[in-house]
């Protein structure tokens, strides 16, 4: 096979690509997996489409190393699942399971060869001092954190400031609500809490509804500023998004659930990048959400040129300067603010003054 400009980029759209890389197209997939944190994930693909044999043997323990540790990912995501929810057990909310644990214990698409760095939780916001005072008790810990960023985290954030086990080193994220308060666009936690499923086997630990799941993936990735696993939440949304969809009742439920929890602008998003980066096909019953979503033009075409850079991996034979700065802008002007502080400012530049602003002046 001919060298492709972006092996992974091929093989994420079209898996059976897979088994016709030459070692070259390896050698800068490889990279290029571990940078987006989509090696496990691609690996998982080997072996399920069965094509191990047929790849060079020079990449062979790269895919056996992959193994192992999702292997162990596996087994500590179950352990840790457990303890928590022997923890918890006494107090009166649901332990909500979010993203990479929910995906496994669900047996879901996005699930395969997942690493996650940290485990993801929601709970009731007024259950938040007994659930943090039983994580302490059981061994959790908070990072070193002064006094500014404590008050910030507990006054502003969807979250209480991280914790880790001082004996394991696991790492949790206790959550209230999946937006945090300085965002335009707000979330009941109570719809996400009531309409949350059980884990079948797992007592006392639920999941997100399915719309709920796919809304969060896309709210996660465009309104948290953090893009470096942004193609791997990227291929979580198009991968949930295509097993849901099997169900034909499924797409207009998750449109009329994104206009209820006002998260038709983050699905729009997710649903536009996904079709241009991955080729998602939109299905018909969420057209109308992603035409009528969309932000406005200029803002529209600012994302074009800065969400690609920021979730592909960076160019190998120099310093990517536009992927770092793609980063740096959407870290520091996450999308709720654009409107406020960006767009403005844009727009003096861009724009030509008018007439009475120039006499003005």
């Amino acid at each position: 096979m001919t060298t492709l400009p972006s092996p992974l980029l091929a093989v994420l759209r079209t898996t059976k690509l897979l088994a016709e890389l030459s070692l070259s197209d390896w050698d800068r997939l490889l990279v290029d997996a571990r940078e987006t944190r989509l090696l496990g994930s691609l690996v998982a693909e080997v072996d399920r489409l069965g094509v191990a044999d047929r790849l060079p043997t020079q990449i062979a323990w790269h895919l056996e190393a992959s193994r192992v540790e999702n292997a162990r990912h596996e087994q500590i995501t179950r352990y840790e699942t457990a303890c928590l929810a022997r923890t918890l057990k006494d107090i009166d909310t649901p332990i909500i399971l979010l993203k990479g644990a929910a995906y496994r214990l669900l047996d879901l698409p996005p699930a395969a060869g997942r690493i996650s760095g940290d485990l993801d939780l929601l709970v009731r916001r007024e259950r938040l001092a007994e659930v943090e005072t039983a994580l302490r008790a059981d061994g959790w810990v908070e990072g070193e954190m002064d006094e500014r960023q404590q008050a910030y985290y507990r006054h502003w954030m969807h979250e209480i400031p991280p914790l880790m086990h001082r004996e394991r080193g696991t790492k949790l994220d206790v959550h209230h609500n999946i937006l945090p308060a300085t965002d335009n666009l707000q979330v009941d936690p109570a719809k996400l809490l009531d309409a949350a499923t059980p884990i079948s086997g797992h007592e006392r630990l639920f999941a997100l509804s399915p719309a709920d799941m796919v809304l969060h993936g896309a709210a996660h990735l465009f309104r948290n500023g953090h893009y470096e696993a942004g193609l791997r939440d990227l291929v979580d949304f198009d991968r949930l998004l295509r097993h849901f969809s099997t169900d034909p009742t499924f797409c207009e439920a998750l449109a009329r659930r994104a206009s209820e929890l006002q998260l038709g602008l983050p699905l729009a998003l997710a649903l536009r990048y996904a079709q241009q980066i991955l080729t998602t096909e939109v299905p018909a019953a969420l057209k109308s959400v992603a035409r009528q979503q969309q932000p406005n033009l200029l803002l529209l075409a600012a994302l074009d040129r800065l969400v690609p850079k920021a979730v592909l991996p960076p160019a190998r034979q120099r310093v990517d300067r536009l992927r770092l700065a793609s980063h740096w802008i959407l870290a520091r002007y996450p999308l709720s603010l654009w409107k406020k502080s960006v767009l403005p400012k844009v727009q003096r530049i861009m724009l030509p003054a008018r007439p009475k602003e120039r006499a003005s002046n």
